[in-house]
C-alpha cells in the first residue's frame, strides 16, 4: 500500500503546477544567487591583493618610529554561500606606538541589501525555499480531507503514519531535487580555479555541512506544513496559519530577539564603550609622556 501511495503522490506532482514553478524558481534564482556571489568574493580578493601590493610599496624601507603596520583579512569563499558578518567585522588592523586600530569597510554599497541582505544561498533558503515548502505542503492532508478522497485510503485500513511519511517523503523529494539541480548549474559556471579552490580539503566538509543543514531547514518546514495541514480541514485555513508562522519565524523573531536580549541583560551602548575607551588611551598617552620625560 506504501508504494501505491508513493506513485498517486508522483503522479499528482508531476501534473501539479506547484512543482513547476519550484523548480523553475530554484534553477534560475540559486544559480544567480551564488553567481553575483562569486563575483563579490572575486572582487574582495582583488582589492585584498591590491592593498597588500600597496602595503608593501609603502613601507619597503621606510620604517621608523612613526611607521604604522597593517594587516589584512583574506575574503573567505564560502561568503558565496553566505555573506553573514563579513561586512560589520574588521577587514584591516593598523598597530602603531600610538595603539591598534581597526577598520571596517564594507563592499557591499547597495542599500537595499543592508536592509534585506544579500541574495546568496543563506537568503534564498530562508526566504525562498521556505515558501516553497509553504506552498507544497498547505494541503497535503487538509486537501484530501476537502476532496472526501482521506477517507478513502483509511477504509482500506492504512496506517495513519504511512500516508503521512508517504507525503512528506514525496514532498521533501520534490524541494530536494530542484535545489541540487541548481547547485549542479552554479558549480559548473564557477570558473575552475574558484572550484578548485572551493572544493579544497579545508572547505569541503564545511560547504558539506551547509548542504546538510539545508537539508534539515527543508525537512522542518516540510514537517511544519504538514502538521498545520493535519489539524486544519480546509487549505486555505492551511495556507493562512503557515504564512502567520512564517512571518513570526523569519521575520518577528530575529528583530524582536536582540531587543528582548537588551531588557533581560543591559549593556553598554557602543558609543559609550568607545568614549570609555579613548578615555583609557588618554591616561594611558600621559602616563607613558611623564615615564619618557623622567627617562630623558
Amino acid at each position: 500500500m506504501f508504494k501505491t501511495l508513493i506513485l498517486k503522490e508522483i503522479r499528482e506532482t508531476l501534473h501539479n503546477f506547484q512543482f513547476l514553478i519550484a523548480t523553475l524558481l530554484c534553477i534560475s534564482l540559486i544559480p544567480l544567487g551564488i553567481y553575483f556571489s562569486v563575483k563579490n568574493y572575486e572582487k574582495q580578493v582583488y582589492e585584498y591583493n591590491k592593498n597588500i601590493e600597496d602595503y608593501q610599496k609603502e613601507s619597503e624601507k621606510r620604517i621608523n618610529a612613526t611607521f604604522v603596520a597593517k594587516g589584512f583579512r583574506r575574503p573567505s569563499p564560502l561568503i558565496i554561500f553566505s555573506n553573514g558578518i563579513n561586512d560589520i567585522i574588521p577587514s584591516q588592523v593598523n598597530v602603531s606606538r600610538y595603539g591598534i586600530t581597526t577598520v571596517i569597510k564594507s563592499y557591499n554599497k547597495n542599500p537595499f541589501s543592508a536592509l534585506f541582505g544579500n541574495i546568496d544561498f543563506e537568503f534564498i533558503m530562508i526566504y525562498f525555499i521556505s515558501i516553497f515548502s509553504i506552498i507544497i505542503s498547505y494541503d497535503s492532508i487538509s486537501g484530501e480531507k476537502e476532496k472526501n478522497t482521506l477517507g478513502l485510503f483509511l477504509s482500506y485500513s492504512v496506517p495513519r503514519w504511512v500516508i503521512i511519511i508517504a507525503k512528506l517523503f514525496i514532498n521533501f523529494i520534490i524541494l530536494i531535487i530542484p535545489t541540487i539541480l541548481a547547485l549542479l548549474i552554479s558549480f559548473i559556471i564557477i570558473n575552475e580555479n574558484f572550484f578548485t579552490i572551493l572544493f579544497s580539503k579545508d572547505l569541503f566538509m564545511r560547504i558539506l555541512f551547509i548542504f546538510i543543514i539545508s537539508l534539515i531547514f527543508i525537512f522542518i518546514n516540510l514537517n511544519l506544513g504538514m502538521l498545520i495541514s493535519s489539524r486544519t480541514y480546509i487549505p486555505t485555513s492551511s495556507i493562512v496559519i503557515l504564512l502567520l508562522c512564517w512571518c513570526f519565524f523569519t521575520l518577528f523573531i530575529p528583530k524582536i530577539s536582540p531587543m528582548i536580549a537588551k531588557i533581560i541583560y543591559p549593556i553598554k551602548s557602543q558609543q559609550i564603550i568607545d568614549i570609555e575607551k579613548s578615555m583609557v588611551k588618554q591616561n594611558l598617552r600621559k602616563e607613558c609622556i611623564k615615564e619618557e620625560s623622567k627617562i630623558l
